[in-house]
């Protein structure tokens, strides 16, 4: 099958080939913020994806990114959530790298940050609703938008 060559956001190219390997991590162990038991803990992957990619210059592969898509479950409360893992490698000398390895977790959620327990009024509880979305999804700028609103709307 012939790789399909997309841009990216810079100047680079990534060969994309069908490399999906699946049920490469499957039954192995994460530690992992719950959503629901609020603490980091076990969570088993369920099934699993890993994708690579290599991203190359005028035919030299400069580099290449390894992509995990897990499902997991909480092995305390037996939630289920997605999560994305990657890494990279990169030989380039111009690349400034952001961050060897990362991982994005959906539905999104913050350590130790649980939603408060006490009733708010309806007007309320939709701002605050919306507020702690964006702190979890690492939005800072419309949280503080959303703190602002809530004491004004107190």
């Amino acid at each position: 099958m012939a790789a399909a060559t997309v841009a990216v956001g810079y100047p680079r190219l990534v060969d994309k080939p069908n490399t999906l390997a699946k049920g490469t991590c499957d039954g192995r162990k994460r530690r992992i913020p719950c959503i629901f038991c609020d603490n980091v803990t076990l969570h088993t992957v369920q099934a699993s994806v890993t994708d690579n990619e290599h991203v190359t210059d005028n035919g030299i592969e400069i580099g290449t990114v390894d992509t995990d898509h897990e499902l997991v479950q909480c092995d305390g409360c037996q939630s289920i959530s997605y999560r994305e893992f990657w890494c990279t490698s990169n030989e380039d000398p111009d690349y400034i790298p952001v961050s060897p390895e990362r991982q994005r977790l959906f539905p999104p959620r913050l350590q130790g940050r649980r939603r408060i327990a006490f009733k708010l009024p309806d007007e309320i509880e939709a701002i605050y609703a919306e507020t702690y979305r964006a702190l979890c999804d690492g939005s800072p700028i419309l949280a503080g938008i959303g703190i602002r609103a809530i004491v004004e709307a107190a």
